[in-house]
């Protein structure tokens, strides 16, 4: 089973791998599979990102390390910025990674690996000249690092290593030889003040198993009333309803174990500066009207797959989702955080003028223990249907968010269109990826490449995707009832994203490009050069009109490798005279200004439309 899907892999790897020797592309495949199915959740973007082994970078050495990633309760984490949606109940870990195509392990591997976790992430002794990669994703993993231990508990913040062979974990748990150099490692990270989980074997079955296994959250909740409701036809499957009231606590605690993986279905963005939301807190943590928050609240929507009924009044629930109370629910986990704080101080002798000043100002601010919520539980394991239920539960919200739109008529017009062009566009994430189907296009990155190209916002899309989404969601997403849609103008940026990304990974694996701000460009401004790809093309013409007139002739280039990368050189070069007159020759501050500044949409728009920079 395993050779099978390495060979798979195989087949899919680019062609920088095709010549490459047997041994490398079968490790290198197995790498790949190994990755996607211990990080299931994650896009091939992500995947891509945190891969530093040596033979894939096409560097010197990679110190024993094939691939590092943080994770915040399970969401991959990859700038310092996104740490701002995390909170104290978080749970972070760094996973540090080797992968073995054999059917053993041996003291070598395992002497290496403790040596590159020990000069890549203990000690920050990478050198560049072996590994650039590496080096430069270490100092990224630093900075989250150094910002996650500066703002929440170590007790949240874990390291966790992994071994992975494709043989049987047996035989490396029962070597007595092994046993001491896989201690050493969990030492080596204990030793150097880190919280570390035990080492991960993770051999042939264990990897078939990921793949078979699907994350879901169970949990019991208890509930004060409840009824049952089941609805069933003939031409129907039957669908189990369960109406309730929860004390409010029940949803505070929900939030605070499961934390993000409750709204995988739901919106994953909670707005803390919302008018509503404070509205919510003052009433659940008001001693006059908590006890009417069931009868001010719309209450919460939950999906499960399978609920078992329990004595006193709990029920099991497996699969649960929150699809509709997102702002309810995480708005109710910081009164309950404060209930909890409030209760800890309380029973703490000899406080700190800091602490009573604290257990003074949460005083009123905390979770009232008689307050409860409606709650409507729906068992089912038709996607469709939860969908239905997502979509129809929260149509009274106006927030533009990845998940929640997946059903509306412009998305599925564009899945079917990008069918007849066999791209797999996951409105319904991994619905396709599931089905191991390829070349795959997520929501997210669509708006991003459409927003970069047809509305010249590469910046704004590179480095906030989810604020662009949300502001500026009608434009790259309306409604076909209300505007006519040429879908052509999807495709175009889409064609264009993945040929400069195949492009810059050859370019920067083969080290073929020697001018450094370029090989920065091609590191960090995909989106641009995306953008600026389709400014070589057109020229002054640049604009929607254009490109649909032009639409036969663009798709030709991009087809055309002997053009394209006429084109593609010509995007580099513009984008690199335009970046340098506004931030400068160095290329630290390129990154700076790529990662960081909105402002340089502005300076793109402004030179395409032939204005003053």
């Amino acid at each position: 089973m395993i050779e099978t899907r390495v060979n798979e892999e195989i087949n899919n790897l680019d062609e920088n791998f095709k010549n490459k020797p047997e041994d490398i592309k079968q490790g290198t495949a197995f790498m790949l599979f190994s990755v996607k199915n211990i990080f299931k959740e994650f896009d091939d973007n992500e995947i891509e990102d945190g891969i530093v082994d040596s033979q894939y970078r096409d560097e010197t050495h990679d110190y024993g390390l094939d691939a590092v990633y943080v994770t915040a309760n399970g969401a991959n984490i990859s700038t310092v910025e996104e740490l701002a949606e995390y909170n104290k109940d978080t749970s972070f870990i760094f996973h540090l990674l080797q992968f073995k195509r054999g059917n053993t392990l041996d003291m070598n591997t395992l002497l290496k690996f403790k040596d590159g976790i020990k000069k890549a992430f203990v000690d920050d002794e990478i050198d560049i000249n072996q590994n650039e990669y590496l080096f430069e994703k270490m100092h990224e993993v630093k900075e989250i690092r150094t910002k996650i231990f500066d703002q929440f508990s170590t007790q949240q913040i874990k390291v966790k290593s992994y071994l992975c062979f494709s043989g049987v974990k047996d035989t490396v748990l029962n070597d007595q030889l092994l046993k001491p150099h896989i201690n050493d490692i969990k030492k080596l990270i204990v030793d150097a003040s880190y919280n570390a989980e035990d080492i991960e074997i993770i051999g042939a079955q264990e990897l078939i198993d990921f793949e078979r296994k699907k994350q879901e959250i169970i949990t019991i909740l208890n509930y004060k009333k409840s009824f049952k409701y089941i609805t069933q036809t003939e031409n129907t499957k039957k669908l189990n309803g369960y109406v309730c009231i929860i004390p409010t606590e029940e949803v505070g605690k929900l939030v605070k174990q499961w934390q993000r993986q409750l709204f995988e279905r739901n919106i994953r963005d909670f707005y803390k500066n919302n008018d509503i939301n404070n509205k919510i807190f003052a009433t659940a943590c008001s001693e006059r009207e908590s006890n009417y928050f069931w009868s001010f609240n719309n209450g919460l929507t939950i999906t499960c797959s399978k609920i078992e009924e329990m004595p006193d009044d709990r029920y099991r629930i497996y699969g649960l989702q929150i699809v509709n109370g997102c702002q309810t629910s995480n708005t109710l986990y910081q009164a309950y955080a404060n209930l909890s704080r409030y209760k800890e101080l309380s029973n703490k002798e000899n406080l700190t003028d800091n602490e009573k000043l604290e257990l003074e100002n949460i005083k009123k601010d905390k979770l009232q223990d008689n307050s409860t919520l409606l709650v409507k539980i729906i068992e089912t394991e038709d996607d469709d249907l939860i969908y239905k239920i997502t979509e129809t539960t929260n149509s009274q919200t106006p927030v533009k968010v990845f998940n929640l739109k997946a059903n509306e008529d412009i998305h599925k017009n564009i899945e079917q269109f990008f069918l007849d062009y066999d791209i797999y566009y996951e409105r319904r994430v991994n619905y396709y990826k599931n089905q191991r189907k390829s070349p795959l296009i997520s929501m997210k990155e669509l708006a991003q490449t459409y927003a970069s190209v047809i509305l010249l916002k590469p910046s704004l899309s590179r480095s906030r995707p989810s604020s662009m989404f949300a502001s500026d969601y009608e434009l790259i997403f309306p409604d076909p009832q209300v505007k006519q849609i040429n879908y052509k103008l999807y495709l175009i940026p889409v064609l264009i994203y993945f040929k400069v990304k195949k492009k810059t990974r050859s370019i920067l694996r083969n080290k073929s490009e020697k001018d450094s701000y370029k090989v920065a460009l091609l590191k960090y401004a995909k989106f641009h050069i995306c953008c600026f790809f389709m400014h070589s093309i057109l020229k002054e013409k640049y604009n929607e009109k254009e490109i649909i007139t032009n639409y036969d002739e663009i798709k030709k280039i991009i087809e055309n490798d002997n053009d394209f990368m006429k084109y593609f050189n010509n995007a580099l070069n513009t984008l690199k005279e335009v970046l340098q007159s506004y931030a400068g020759n160095k290329n630290k501050d390129l990154v700076f200004y790529i990662t960081k500044q909105m402002d340089l949409d502005n300076k793109i728009g402004k030179f395409i439309h032939q204005k003053k920079i």
